[in-house]
């Protein structure tokens, strides 16, 4: 819910057709559809969580993505692109996709968020952040308990993962993304030492 309106913010999103993802708010008292908008994304994304903030609503944009058209050549339905493009959106509350304000961040994987706050100019998008998905699991041809023991192999928290394998990068680590909208500053941090404290995604 928005902190201050009540209001319920919410995403819905379809595999098969745009719009790939839908935003909507509810009224406080649950009887009104106050606002409905195609976000316009070029992708199926799976968007698990949101962030709401007293002015703004914060999209994920991962390449962890769905394509049911991967389906008919043999490849699994969703698929983590490390390759791909990853951003973070800043929306006003009632805005709608013109509006939204992009930042392209580090290739990651963020299913749950832990804040997300206004502090003066700059927007704060606390969440567990990995390098690499899990899920679907490896590409097909892929040695499948090589791929996961690598994955969990986790021998420093503070070791970026080695780009050629994917030793560790199921660990999440606790990050923060400090957002500036209007002059597009983005600056990122861990927030902890994630030997003592991780999730794994």
């Amino acid at each position: 819910r928005a902190p201050g309106s009540g209001e319920l913010v919410f995403v819905g999103a379809d595999v098969m057709k745009k719009p790939y993802l839908v935003l909507g708010i509810v009224s406080a008292d649950g009887a009104e559809l106050k606002h409905k908008v195609d976000l316009k994304l070029d992708r199926s994304i799976i968007c698990h969580e949101i962030g709401v903030t007293h002015r703004y609503n914060i999209i994920l944009d991962m390449p962890l993505t769905s394509d049911i058209r991967r389906l008919i050549t043999g490849s699994p339905l969703l698929k983590f692109d490390k390759g791909g493009y990853t951003r973070i959106g800043v929306m006003p509350r009632y805005g709608d996709a013109a509006s939204i304000k992009w930042f392209d961040v580090e290739a990651y994987c963020t299913f749950h968020l832990v804040n997300c706050y206004d502090s003066g100019e700059e927007v704060v998008v606390r969440g567990f952040r990995a390098h690499e998905s899990m899920i679907p699991g490896p590409d097909f041809g892929c040695h499948k308990f090589q791929w996961f023991s690598s994955g969990f192999n986790f021998k420093s928290a503070d070791d970026d993962c080695n780009g050629n394998s994917n030793e560790g990068s199921f660990f999440s680590r606790l990050h923060e993304w400090r957002l500036r909208s209007a002059l597009k500053k983005l600056m990122e941090i861990y927030m902890m030492n994630m030997r003592n404290y991780y999730l794994v995604l």
